[in-house]
């Protein structure tokens, strides 16, 4: 593992910055493909704290361009593991994707991995020390398996459910199952179980973001049709009949969920919240076009109420 002191360069902090006030310049991004073999567009990170006026109303402050080390590449699908911001990187002189873990208070940036393999989607196993995650790995034989990285055991791999091919994302549901994006024609959504090494079939056609509240609920996107608009749903753990929560405000599937229930959900450069239950319509948050970004993509955000966005532009 290969660790870079202080690597961050040029990493831009604005101080209480309000989303409404400034513009910033310009961010790199495409989409990233659902196979994750094809050619690596650009996109950046930025990391915003997530903060709530004596209204009510949420707002973005302290911007931070967390992906000044690689401006040029691809940096995606951020995650919080271990105290740190997780990101799946591609540099334009290589053609393998790493993951690279950012301490923000120290500017410091930690490659993570440094394998033959690409490997993508990294994310935190429940209930298990902070040295242990999991990835989605392309093998020599383009296959995509989910494996576990063991930091604490001088770098052990394992892998799990050995008969999925195709895994694409993930979201850990507690220690032994797990839910699971599965590229094919169409894409599906299933449950895996580490101990039984099966997979329960809950429903097709989803996006490619995945989340889960202590609930017990999993939430996902949907377009049932070629041009229909992405839905909102969610099922209960022992369940399998997906309930519709809402339809989303653009043509984004990626989203997060907040601690109160909300969920954030980009439509093009701006981010709006929803509440289950409550709103009748979504609410306007922030205009991230004022940081050059022309479309929001994967968000996320972790307990200190720092929230992670992909810019594509």
């Amino acid at each position: 593992m290969r660790s870079i002191q202080s690597i961050f360069l040029a990493l831009i902090m604005i101080k209480k910055l309000s989303i409404n006030s400034l513009i910033i310049g310009c961010l790199l991004a495409l989409l990233p493909s659902l196979i994750f073999g094809q050619t690596m567009p650009k996109n950046q990170v930025y990391v915003f704290h997530l903060n709530k006026a004596a209204s009510g109303k949420l707002f973005l402050e302290d911007a931070r361009w967390v992906t000044s080390f690689n401006p040029d590449g691809y940096n995606n699908q951020p995650a919080f593991i271990n105290g740190m911001w997780h990101l799946s990187v591609r540099l334009p002189e290589s053609d393998q994707n790493e993951i690279v873990a950012l301490d923000l208070p120290t500017r410091k940036l930690t490659w993570v991995t440094n394998t033959p393999e690409s490997e993508y989607s990294p994310s935190k196993i429940p209930e298990t020390t902070g040295e242990q995650f999991s990835v989605v790995r392309v093998e020599a034989d383009s296959s995509q398996l989910l494996w576990k990285y063991d930091l604490s055991s001088e770098y052990s791999m394992t892998n799990f459910i050995s008969k999925e091919k195709m895994v694409g994302y993930t979201r850990w549901l507690n220690n032994s199952k797990v839910a699971l994006f599965l590229v094919g024609d169409p894409i599906s959504l299933v449950v895996g179980d580490l101990e039984t090494e099966k997979t329960d079939f809950i429903t097709s056609r989803i996006g490619r973001s995945l989340h889960s509240n202590e609930q017990e609920e999993l939430f996902f996107t949907q377009r049932i049709t070629e041009g229909a608009p992405w839905q909102l749903k969610k099922i209960s753990y022992g369940g399998f009949r997906p309930e519709l929560i809402t339809v989303a405000p653009g043509e984004n599937q990626d989203f997060c969920l907040l601690d109160d229930g909300s969920i954030l959900m980009g439509a093009g450069s701006v981010l709006f919240r929803y509440m289950p239950g409550e709103s009748t319509t979504w609410e306007f948050i922030a205009d991230l076009g004022l940081y050059g970004a022309k479309s929001i993509s994967r968000i996320a955000i972790n307990k200190y109420q720092e929230i992670a966005i992909v810019f594509d532009y």
